[in-house]
């Protein structure tokens, strides 16, 4: 596939695709230029791990087969057991394929609303500060909007702000609403038990990441040993799982984006609560995506 047909196909993808206001690959394509660095620099082929995962479950399910036999599970069983399993190997990818067309649309609406915001005359991204149903009428209250869209913007710094410390909680119950703004508390062990979402093991330095960035070239030297941390995983971020050695994430299950394009990748995964204020950039940690194990093992290059 040439760069460009990638992009046609593929360039409504983002970080944070659900993200209206984030760019999409196609606005920016140096992006693909720093992903297939990454790619390169990494050594992996993921075409061709993906031909081997494939051989390896083939295998797996033969010696599943003929171990239900030894125990003497019966042979109708059997069969509705590989039938269920065929089932869930064709329809469980559409849930990722079904996101990939929904978000082509996303891009389409997201082209009306930058056309929108230019002939509006405002600065770059202010039309994403309007509700939805204040869109329809911007054009006949654009001096009554926009004092509210400078307002919403200063909202917004705040908001990051308090996020870029933890001081919000990812979940606020209404027994529980002093947690808003306390500073969050940090583990004093360097071993955390999270739940496995994808098998393996992995040794690297985190990589904290935001969810509403854009593309990046890891910093680290090691690029093919990064642990990426984040607070979820979105479908854009499945070509830098392709370049990394493991996830872990604050929100999910086995079913989720993540923990499904993390299998795909062949690297291991574990959510777990808190992540990214338990972990700092530029710890050396190992990740267990069997057991759900964590654990620090260098914190002294961690950023502050």
């Amino acid at each position: 596939m040439t760069r460009d047909s990638f992009l046609q196909k593929y360039g409504h993808g983002a970080v944070n695709e659900l993200e209206i206001s984030l760019a999409r690959l196609d606005e920016d394509s140096s992006t693909i230029d720093r992903l297939l660095r990454e790619l390169a620099a990494s050594g992996r082929r993921p075409a061709a791990e993906f031909r081997e995962q494939q051989r390896n479950r083939r295998a797996i399910q033969r010696t599943l087969r003929l171990q239900l036999a030894d125990k003497g599970v019966p042979v109708g069983d059997i069969r509705a057991f590989f039938a269920d399993l065929r089932l869930a190997q064709i329809f469980l990818p559409l849930r990722e394929t079904i996101k990939h067309y929904y978000t082509g649309e996303y891009r389409v609406l997201r082209t009306i609303l930058l056309e929108i915001n230019r002939r509006l005359g405002w600065m770059d991204g202010d039309v994403f500060y309007l509700r939805p149903e204040e869109i329809a009428d911007c054009f006949r209250s654009r001096e009554t909007l926009a004092p509210l869209v400078s307002s919403r913007r200063r909202e917004r710094k705040i908001a990051a702000l308090l996020a870029a410390q933890r001081r919000v909680p990812a979940v606020i119950f209404a027994d529980d609403a002093h947690r808003i703004g306390a500073r969050p508390t940090e583990t004093a062990s360097g071993h955390m038990i999270g739940i496995p979402v994808s098998p393996g093991s992995a040794v690297g330095r985190v990589r904290l990441l935001d969810e509403d960035a854009a593309y990046s070239s890891p910093d680290h030297e090691a690029r093919g040993e990064l642990i990426i941390v984040a607070r979820s995983a979105n479908l854009g971020l499945a070509p830098l799982l392709r370049v990394t050695a493991g996830l872990v994430v604050e929100v999910g299950g086995v079913l989720a984006h993540a923990a499904c394009q993390a299998r795909e990748s062949g690297i291991p995964a574990v959510v777990l609560a808190g992540a990214t204020t338990l972990l700092r950039d530029g710890m050396t940690v190992s990740v267990n995506g069997d057991t759900g194990q964590i654990v620090i093992l260098d914190a002294r290059d961690a950023a502050p």
